[in-house]
């Protein structure tokens, strides 16, 4: 079995559900020394697909152009297009999907409520495609909370961390460290898991890192709906836990996350 890095924090399983929610630490915008002279820090932002979508890029002075402005929002009127269209079908006003459908999302992952969270994964990684293709290499992108980043000038990488709220100050805080990777955290109503002792557990959220963010969504997705969260453990993937348990909120993760946390 693979060990895990776990710590418990006694007396919160018996307040509640716990909430939890991803902020996002975004490094200093003084860069390295040796950067500082030729890109700057600029930011895009605005609304697609019913959530908000930020990006943070690096780029040499006027490399963010109206052009790829367009770009971006171009991209992100398509995939609104394209949810709709999956819409429609979900909803019995249309008869088949678009022929292009299973090439987006496998046919397996349309549960109503959960397109939404797939396509804010799907607009991430297609608005790093288009940071690419413009020449930009520094870049987070974040959407809905999905988080997909490039790479970042300075030497320790995008900075994120993944607080929750309703544990004591004194909880230990580690941040991720991530670079060609994304990150999804997705909270979770409480299902009860088998648990090793008396009582029952419930999962109340998972976090993915993952090479991309339909990857990470797909994979948190799996770990969500598995009937056992010990064998989930016991895959090789990036993943950390947060359960309710009978004794208080036990929280770990595994060892493939561990690469990704900050010293």
């Amino acid at each position: 079995m693979i060990s895990l890095a776990a710590r418990r924090l006694p007396g919160l399983a018996h307040r509640g559900p716990a909430l939890f929610m991803l902020l996002l630490v975004l490094m200093p915008t003084a860069l390295l020394s040796a950067c500082r002279n030729h890109l700057q820090e600029q930011q895009l932002q605005g609304t697609a697909l019913g959530t908000a979508y930020h990006l943070t890029l690096y780029a040499e002075p006027g490399e963010a152009s109206s052009a790829l402005r367009v770009a971006i929002q171009g991209e992100l009127v398509r995939l609104e297009g394209q949810h709709a269209l999956l819409l429609q079908w979900l909803r019995g006003a249309a008869l088949l999907p678009p022929p292009w459908a299973a090439r987006i999302v496998p046919v397996a992952t349309w549960q109503g409520g959960e397109l939404a969270t797939l396509m804010h994964a799907l607009a991430a990684d297609r608005l790093a495609e288009r940071l690419r293709a413009n020449g930009i290499v520094h870049a987070m992108i974040e959407v809905g909370g999905i988080v997909r980043v490039l790479d970042n000038p300075r030497r320790q990488g995008w900075r994120l961390a993944l607080d929750h709220a309703a544990l004591p100050d004194q909880a230990v805080r580690r941040r991720l460290a991530l670079r060609h990777a994304a990150l999804m955290t997705r909270l979770v109503d409480g299902h009860h898991l088998p648990a090793a002792s008396a009582g029952m557990s419930r999962l109340l959220a998972v976090s993915v890192v993952a090479g991309t963010a339909v990857e990470a969504w797909h994979e948190a997705h799996r770990l969500v709906t598995t009937t056992s969260i010990e064998a989930a453990r016991r895959q090789e993937r990036a993943a950390r836990f947060v359960v309710s348990t009978p004794n208080g909120i036990d929280i770990s993760q595994t060892p493939a996350l561990e690469r990704w946390l900050e010293p």
